[in-house]
Formats: structure tokens, C-alpha cells, sequence
């Protein structure tokens, strides 16, 4: 579990059952500030903030299942592309 931190960098999510929570992820990218990877069951994303600071990717990849609920996501090109089945997105 990631829990009440502030990342700068990316975080990719490859184990099955992570939680990310109250954290705010600072990163200029060309990529996804948060990813969720293939084959990937059961990833909590909530109450996060993604600043991806003007950079040109994407806030949060969905390549697998999970959940993201309540995030505010800003200053990426794209703010959530999902290419997953079973993925729900909520308050974001």
C-alpha cells in the first residue's frame, strides 16, 4: 500500500490488491504518472492528485483491473485511458 505520501516520480502498479491512497504523484512525463499494468486484478487508486506538470502523458494507464475514485488528475494530455476490462472510474 502507498499510503499519505508525495511521489515525484512514476508509480506502476504490477502486483495484484495494491492501494494507492491520499497521495499526490508529481512528474513531467511523456508516459503515465500512475500505471496500472497487464493482468493486474484488484488496484484501489483513491484520493489521489496527479500533476503530471505540463508534461505530455497520460495521468493514469488502466491496462488492468482496478478501481480509481476521487482523483483529481491535471496538467496531462490525456487524464485516464483505460485498456483493461473490470476497471471503474468514480468522482474523478
Amino acid at each position: 500500500m502507498v499510503d499519505a505520501l508525495h511521489v515525484k516520480g512514476l508509480i506502476t502498479i504490477a502486483a495484484d490488491n495494491v492501494t494507492v491512497r491520499r497521495t499526490l504523484v508529481q512528474t513531467k512525463t511523456d508516459l503515465y504518472p500512475i500505471e496500472v499494468e497487464a493482468g493486474v486484478t484488484g488496484a484501489l487508486i483513491e484520493d489521489v492528485e496527479v500533476d503530471n506538470l505540463n508534461g505530455t502523458g497520460i495521468g493514469v494507464l488502466f491496462k488492468g483491473a482496478g478501481t480509481l475514485r476521487r482523483a483529481d488528475i491535471h496538467s496531462a494530455e490525456d487524464g485516464i485511458r483505460v485498456e483493461a476490462d473490470d476497471v471503474t472510474v468514480e468522482d474523478s
